[in-house]
């Protein structure tokens, strides 16, 4: 009985990693803009994450232009693919990324219309996904932002986020971000875990 319990711990510990700790929704609101405001600046922190623009230009809009989320979000002039935003943890550390929301936001210029995640894994390697928009605009204050849904991004050291398609200046905005984070006592309990299952095979008599 008690080794179905130690197994029964294992295999709780391995569906929960490595979404069992802290899980963070990076909405913006932190540096919350009202009405038709549109502040300009550069790097951003929000939720204990830093966004680093590679020429130091994004936004923060509730509804302005053509892009509204119904909260304020953050977003990136990327210049001819150029203006690429980096997210990393305050501080260093290990984080997951589960989904996001996106749009379009067109001041002037064109819009973004294909975004592209790529994640820098810890230990090695990257993981890449991309997000194609629909290409509608906020139309009288509508909603014009879209959740979608990362694959393969845990364990990472940060992500780039960059738009793909076009040339000139692509706007685009993002919302929502839900993080996951794996805290010290997750990994400690997922490796006792392990090392019960191994020490019952151990004990198992052999046929």
């Amino acid at each position: 009985m008690r080794k179905f319990g130690i197994i029964l711990m294992t295999i709780a510990v391995m569906a929960l990693f490595p979404w069992s700790a802290s899980a963070t929704v990076i909405d913006f609101e932190d540096l919350a803009v009202s009405g038709s405001a549109n502040d300009i600046g550069g790097d951003r922190t929000s939720r204990g994450f830093f966004f680093d623009s590679l020429t130091n230009h994004t936004h923060i809009a509730t509804n302005s232009f053509s892009g509204n989320s119904g909260s304020s979000f953050l977003v990136t002039d990327d210049f001819r693919g150029f203006n690429t935003t980096k997210m990393t943890m305050l501080g260093g550390g290990t984080f997951g990324l589960a989904s996001i929301d996106l749009g379009e936001w067109n001041p002037s210029d064109g819009v973004g219309t294909t975004i592209t995640a790529t994640g820098a894994l810890f230990g090695g390697g990257v993981v890449v996904q991309s997000f194609t928009l629909d290409g509608i605009v906020s139309m009288g204050g509508s909603n014009n932002f879209e959740t979608f849904l990362f694959s393969g991004f845990s364990n990472l050291t940060d992500v780039t986020f960059r738009a793909t398609a076009g040339t000139g200046v692509r706007y685009w905005a993002m919302d929502n971000i839900t993080t996951g984070v794996v805290e010290p006592g997750t990994m400690l309990l997922f490796g006792a875990g392990l090392a019960g299952l191994g020490f019952v095979r151990r004990r198992r008599p052999s046929a």
